[in-house]
Formats: structure tokens, sequence, C-alpha cells
């Protein structure tokens, strides 16, 4: 509206300083053209890492992917972005990790509505084990210290038969060397047999070769 009154009073032969100064309206505005797009920063196709090395999207997208696929992981947006932050190390931010999921179609809701029918699922939740030492399973969780303001891994051991806390073991990041360091605490302290078998979620601490060898 404003430019519209400038224009008229131009016409009219009036200086176009006093006019503007009169309507209040700043040069820089009534002289702006349009581009057509939206103003603000032009979204980066890079992240970051702890070490400043710089990743395309498309590393993260498959970062994110490969953590998805593993067995009984049905993370939302905000989980996968803290995955990304404390294992991964990359800098990149809650929204960013959302939109690139939404992009997709990795977001929780959007997984649910496809089938996936390449996977083996577990059959029997609970197996039916007939006594102690037998059945052994091992699961990471995650925990917030709130003291730190981030997420500890907490590896648990169970006897599936009793149900007992063979073992744990607690640290930031959780390697294969240190599921072999439990299994050797058990072992000093529970009388195990020769044969058991142990049920994990396929992560990669226990996908890891030196785990199967041992």
């Amino acid at each position: 509206m404003k430019i519209m009154v400038v224009d008229e009073f131009l016409e009219q032969g009036k200086p176009k300083s006093i006019v503007l100064k009169h309507v209040g309206l700043a040069r820089s505005s009534y002289y702006y053209t349009s581009t057509g797009t939206k103003p603000g920063k032009k979204i980066s196709q890079f992240v970051y890492d702890l070490e400043n090395n710089r990743h395309d999207l498309e590393y993260v997208l498959q970062e994110t992917k490969k953590l998805l696929e593993g067995e009984f992981v049905d993370y939302g947006y905000y989980k996968t972005y803290r995955y990304l932050n404390q294992e991964k190390g990359l800098k990149i931010g809650a929204y960013r990790t959302y939109k690139l999921m939404k992009e997709h179609n990795l977001l929780k809701f959007q997984r649910n509505n496809t089938k996936r029918t390449s996977r083996n699922w577990v059959k029997d939740l609970v197996p039916n084990v007939q006594n102690e030492f037998s059945f052994l399973e091992f699961d990471i969780k995650y925990v917030y210290i709130q003291g730190t303001r981030s997420n500890a891994q907490v590896l648990t051991v169970l006897d599936v038969f009793s149900r007992w806390q063979l073992g744990q073991y607690i640290a930031n990041s959780i390697k294969s060397e240190d599921v072999i360091r439990l299994f050797e605490q058990i072992f000093e302290t529970y009388p195990m047999p020769k044969q058991f078998i142990v049920r994990n979620d396929n992560g990669s601490q226990f996908e890891a070769t030196i785990v199967q060898e041992y």
C-alpha cells in the first residue's frame, strides 16, 4: 500500500527522498525486488564429525538405514539423532535428522505402514528352557546420565531359566572386546556347562568376528 502511495506522489513530481521519509518507507524496501525464493540460509548438503571431517548427507542416510535395519531397533527420529551424535560423532541436529528421515520415509509411523518380508523374526519370545545356564540372553540398553547429560550403554546377561542376572557392563560405548571380558567374568563366577546357547539382538558388538570366534 505504501509503495502505491509513493508511486502516486512521484508521478506528481515530488522528490523521492521526501516522499519516502513522510510515508515511513525505507529506500531498501521501496527498491526491493522478490527473487521468487524463500529467504534464509541455504541448507547445507554436508555434516561434520567431531574431528571436522566432512560427510555428505548420503553417508548420514546410509548410517541411519543401517541402524534401523538392526533386530529389535524401532527408533524414532530423536533416538536416531542421539545415535548419530554419540555413536557416530556427527554434528547433526534433531530437526535435520527428522527432515532427512521424513524425506526418505524412515520415520517411525512411515515404517510401520510398510510391510517387511525379508526379515526373520523370532518365533518363540520365551524359549522353553529346562535347566539353568543352558540359555543366556545378552542385551544392550541406553540409560540417561543426568550429570553428564548423555546416554550410557548397559550390557546385561540373563539366565533365561532362572531370570538371574549373571553380569552387567556399563560404559559410554560398548565394544566387542567388552562382550568377551564380560563372558570371562561370568565363566569365573558361575559353573557354566561346556555347551550353552546365547541369544542377542545381532548388534555389531555381537556380530564381530572376534566374538563369534570366541
